[in-house]
């Protein structure tokens, strides 16, 4: 009886561990489904998906929400807390679904690099499918999307994206203005990104009294 009993609690702890194991390859490798909501979904991936990630969990940002990334890899791209690797195309409604896209609150739209041809207008196009999957299936979802070359921006605005933000214009503006105004750069990218130094805040106002000042800031 007692080697028995050792014997099924063995083959329950083994059934277990090799049930948690499948479960972990399964998540990495991207099969599974997000069953959350009011989250960030980026679709496609390039390096920027990290940098975006980074600046979404730095410690002034605190935002809660958890990251969804819908990519055509083989493994997950990036590891973190609060974050889920889907694989699939982010221009397919299936995938799209998998990634939880009715539910979504925020939908980035990167310039997947993750394809066999990474052209200027090969990415837009791949993007241009991808913004026009996301606002028909949640037409609710803020969407913000990368552009690559100016020329295709006017293809962007038919479809509902809330921003477009194109590569090329902003590139050569921001060098052009730092030739003019030196220190531009540093002094945008220290209002943009969260390592050190300044930051904007929003701040909540009531109407102003003798006993009630502002209010507190809040980070945005």
């Amino acid at each position: 009886m007692r080697v028995a009993g050792v014997s099924l609690v063995a083959f329950l702890t083994g059934t277990l561990a090799s049930r948690f194991v499948g479960n972990v390859l399964k998540r990495g490798a991207g099969m599974g489904e997000f069953k959350g909501s009011g989250h960030l979904l980026i679709c496609g991936w390039s390096p920027k998906g990290a940098e975006i990630i980074r600046d979404f969990r730095a410690k002034e940002v605190e935002d809660p929400r958890d990251v969804v990334i819908l990519a055509d890899l083989e493994t997950t791209p990036y590891e973190g807390k609060s974050t889920m690797f889907v694989r699939g195309n982010p221009s397919n409604a299936d995938d799209l679904r998998r990634a939880g896209i009715e539910r979504v609150s925020t939908a980035i739209v990167l310039a997947d690099q993750t394809g066999p041809r990474t052209d200027a207008d090969d990415l837009d196009a791949r993007s241009l499918l991808t913004t026009l999957a996301v606002e028909s299936m949640n037409p609710d979802c803020y969407t913000c999307v990368e552009v690559i070359k100016s020329e295709n921006r006017q293809h962007f605005e038919r479809t509902n994206a809330n921003e477009l933000v194109v590569s090329a214009e902003l590139t050569g503006a921001l060098l052009g203005a730092s030739a003019r105004t030196h220190g531009l750069s540093r002094l945008v990218a220290d209002l943009l990104t969260h390592p050190e130094g300044q930051e904007f805040y929003r701040y909540r106002c009531r109407p102003r009294s003798r006993a009630a000042p502002c209010g507190r800031p809040s980070r945005s």
